[in-house]
């Protein structure tokens, strides 16, 4: 025989995640504007899972759990639902499919900014069966979840879309197979919570009849331990006749409350935005309500009034 030949083959594997996991919280108007949590004030974590297994090989996605920072001992998030801070999904996820759900979140302390706590995905691999095709319900029904498109309109339509696949899934222990189950983790977005220094209730109408009073009223107590002055304005637009203070300065005292009441007569029928409606705390130069924000009211041609 010959001399034996030897062959080194020398090959790079790339490992890749199989699932990844998106934090985002859903600020309210007045918390896009200035950034940040307040302490004790209800807010919405959407969690989306995303398959990035290869297209031969599901995954199951067992469930979604948000486990909360601890600050001084204690937990920096607390579930506002019953449901908790866990939702079971049970859904069979393929490649570029997703689970989303909505949890409904209080901060409890106050912090800089820094991450408030991770969010862990419980899954396993699965086979797809042959032929099986994903169904288009994204949305999570675990008990710590609510559902997304009612919490959130705004994001109804993205939720919603064919990317957001998934199958539901008997109980893990009730498969005929029970691959290893693991887990990925993602951090919570970083941001500031910061104490409730003002509660504001802002009451407008959401219908009128043309000609007839409306009346949009703003009431802000203080709630924090400073003495701070306020500047309340409201300009008028080309829909409604405007009657009442145009600019008003006042200061309030810690656990004093005040309320201004604002007159408007529709002169224009139809869909239209209400007058604009700034609050600035001259103290800190805060904006507190969101001079971007488009309300609107259906206003219904003279002597017929819209049912409810």
């Amino acid at each position: 025989g010959g001399a034996r030949a030897e062959t080194a083959v020398s090959a790079m594997v790339e490992a890749v995640p199989a699932v990844e996991v998106r934090c985002e919280y859903l600020f309210s108007p007045t918390r896009t504007a200035r950034g940040s949590l307040a302490r004790d004030e209800p807010l919405h974590l959407l969690v989306t899972a995303s398959c990035l297994a290869p297209l031969a090989a599901g995954l199951v996605l067992h469930s979604l759990e948000v486990r909360p920072s601890l600050v001084r001992g204690q937990p920096a998030l607390e579930a506002v639902s019953a449901g908790g801070l866990g939702a079971r999904c049970d859904a069979l996820l393929r490649e570029g499919s997703e689970h989303t759900a909505l949890f409904a979140l209080r901060p409890c302390a106050d912090l800089p900014a820094q991450s408030l706590g991770t969010v862990v995905a419980s899954w396993s691999r699965a086979p797809l069966e042959p032929g099986a095709e994903p169904s288009s319900g994204g949305g999570a029904e675990g008990s710590g979840t609510e559902p997304a498109a009612a919490l959130a309109p705004e994001r109804s339509a993205r939720l919603a879309s064919p990317a957001a696949a998934a199958l539901p899934l008997p109980p893990r222990e009730a498969l005929p197979f029970a691959p290893p189950a693991s887990s990925t983790e993602a951090a919570l977005p970083a941001v500031a919570v910061e104490p409730v220094e003002f509660d504001l209730a802002l009451t407008v109408p959401s219908e009128g009849r043309l000609g007839a009073l409306l009346q949009l009223q703003l009431s802000i107590t203080n709630r924090s331990d400073a003495l701070h002055t306020f500047r309340l304005s409201f300009s008028e637009n080309e829909a409604f006749l405007f009657s009442g203070f145009k600019l008003q300065q006042f200061q309030l005292p810690p656990g004093f409350g005040h309320t201004a009441k604002f007159n408007l007569v529709p002169i224009l029928s139809g869909p239209a935005q209400l007058p604009p409606l700034r609050l600035l705390c001259t103290s800190t130069n805060a904006e507190l309500l969101d001079p971007k924000a488009r309300r609107l009211v259906f206003v219904a041609p003279g002597g017929v009034q819209r049912n409810a």
